[in-house]
């Protein structure tokens, strides 16, 4: 994801947490960019290892309960497999999954 289509999420979030009174705090802002920088469909706890290596300090419960806040207000989306934790995805567009059974790796696959 390019950092314009990035600024656009962003101000996408500042947009719509204006619309329903809520505050765009730094943990949002950097929830949400460790999730747009993923290459990959990351869990809530690898999100979490990611803003620990960035020195950004939020608990594991604001994590979870942000991820989830981002995929309500359709800013990120959740891959949801079998067997698997919830994963997040950069990706909002309609694309299909194919799932690994042996790693547990989620890849896009675009196909109408």
């Amino acid at each position: 994801m390019d950092e314009r289509a990035k600024d656009e999420r962003f101000d996408r979030l500042a947009r719509l947490c204006r619309e329903r009174g809520m505050d765009v705090t730094p943990q949002r802002r950097a929830i949400l960019r460790a999730v747009l920088d993923a290459d990959d469909h990351p869990t809530a706890e690898r999100v979490k290892a990611t803003l620990v290596r960035r020195r950004v300090r939020v608990s594991r419960a604001t994590v979870f309960r942000t991820l989830e806040s981002l995929a309500r207000l359709g800013l990120i989306s959740r891959a949801c497999h079998p067997g698997s934790s919830v994963r997040y995805d950069r990706r909002i567009d309609r694309h299909h999954h194919l799932v690994c059974m042996s790693c547990d790796r989620v890849i896009d696959i675009q196909d109408a």
